[in-house]
């Protein structure tokens, strides 16, 4: 991670207690992506450049091949995905598993563009094997490698992709005693009623945390495969034009993102119902970002 952490450095300080109107009269127009995570840090960012004087546009694009057209093309000037996605569907390269290395990576290949990653969140959220509690515990699971030993015996529910795909089920390289399609609902509806014993999660989900699944370890990102950060793409022109506080702005905000922050903040949206908008301002004013 630290050449990760070595990109987002900078500006640590609370932002409520800052210059006001840093940015006034710059504009920006922001997208995300379409997927929870996604909307979440373009709105955590957009009200933190808000009460810094910027003058933030939101929209949402129909996919992240979308975004990276309307970025090229002048439309917008900055959009919110995250590492995995960028890497293998914006960019088309193999996964990355070295997190050490992604960030310098991505830094890299959007140069060849005059395109800038920032502010890359430390949450992961990339796809996990997630089982009830009592089932690690009968079998000794210590991780998605002890699987092999124990599959035959378990059940699993994953959506139909997943089990199709090179870098899905057949990455596991076990064979299950039931393998059952499921989308994200039903698949942790099943799993609350014990119906399966494991289901396809990932690091930031909130269904797992809220049904007390655990997580195996995927020490070899087998599953995994490349991490998955959320981060913010803009031009090397926009950044140029910007005031200077532009990027410590979104890099502190990022660095509060955790995994634990972004599934809380996920399960608001997702499970609870809550407006997008007001999760994120309470979780900045609480934070000291905004006042």
């Amino acid at each position: 991670m630290s050449a990760l952490r070595n990109l987002v450095a900078g500006a640590t300080a609370s932002l409520a207690v800052a210059v006001p109107a840093l940015g006034a009269g710059t504009s920006i127009r922001l997208a995300d992506t379409g997927t929870t995570s996604s909307r979440v840090f373009a709105e955590l960012a957009a009200q933190a450049l808000t009460a810094q004087g910027f003058t933030v546009t939101r929209t949402t694009a129909t996919s992240p091949l979308a975004a990276e057209a309307d970025l090229t093309a002048g439309v917008i000037d900055a959009y919110t995905t995250d590492t995995a996605t960028l890497l293998e569907r914006v960019l088309a390269q193999p996964k990355q598993r070295n997190d050490t290395t992604l960030a310098t990576s991505l830094t890299s290949l959007l140069a060849a563009r005059a395109q800038v990653p920032l502010a890359i969140a430390p949450a992961d959220d990339a796809p996990q094997v997630a089982c009830r509690r009592s089932v690690v515990k009968t079998h000794k699971l210590t991780g998605v490698l002890s699987l092999g030993r124990a599959a035959k015996n378990l059940s699993y529910a994953a959506p139909a992709a997943h089990l199709v795909r090179a870098d899905g089920l057949a990455s596991l390289r076990v064979t299950f005693r039931r393998v059952v399609r499921a989308n994200a609902t039903t698949r942790f509806d099943l799993i609350a009623r014990a119906k399966v014993h494991c289901v396809l999660s990932s690091g930031a989900e909130p269904r797992a945390a809220r049904l007390n699944l655990v997580a195996l370890r995927d020490l070899t990102r087998r599953l995994a495969g490349t991490p998955r950060h959320d981060l913010v793409v803009t031009t090397q022109a926009y950044v140029a034009s910007a005031p200077a506080t532009f990027a410590p702005i979104l890099t502190t905000v990022a660095g509060l993102v955790t995994t634990d922050a972004l599934r809380t903040l996920v399960g608001q949206v997702e499970l609870d119902a809550q407006d997008p908008a007001l999760v994120t301002q309470g979780f900045l004013r609480a934070n000291g970002i905004i006042p």
